[in-house]
């Protein structure tokens, strides 16, 4: 508002009053949407990396888990085999020992 010689009608001085009050709020609000929106972006960027770092991890242990279970389901649908394999080389590796010490 202009204050010196100059008379001005009331609505002139009510609109710059009106003014100066809107520039405030107008510099306010940026400042108070601003600085969340900032420490939003900065937050979503910590999160996304330690997301993206775990989730690595996650499907690193997803595929290991995955492939546990088929090695255990292969071993349950092959047991039989395996058996027979195991026995077959227990008793291969007690004749090898039984000859060394023979000799």
């Amino acid at each position: 508002m202009r204050t010196d010689g100059v008379v001005f009608p009331y609505w002139e001085n009510a609109a710059r009053y009106t003014e100066d009050w809107l520039a405030l709020l107008l510099v306010l609000s940026i400042v108070f949407i601003a600085f969340p929106a900032v420490c939003g972006v900065i937050y979503g960027a910590k999160a996304f990396r330690i997301i993206k770092k775990q989730g690595k991890h996650a499907v690193k242990k997803r595929i290991d888990k995955r492939d546990e279970r088929e090695a255990e389901e292969y071993r349950q649908m092959h047991e039989k085999e395996f058996t027979a394999m195991y026995v077959e080389d227990t008793v291969s590796e007690v004749h090898e020992e039984d000859i060394i010490d023979r000799e």
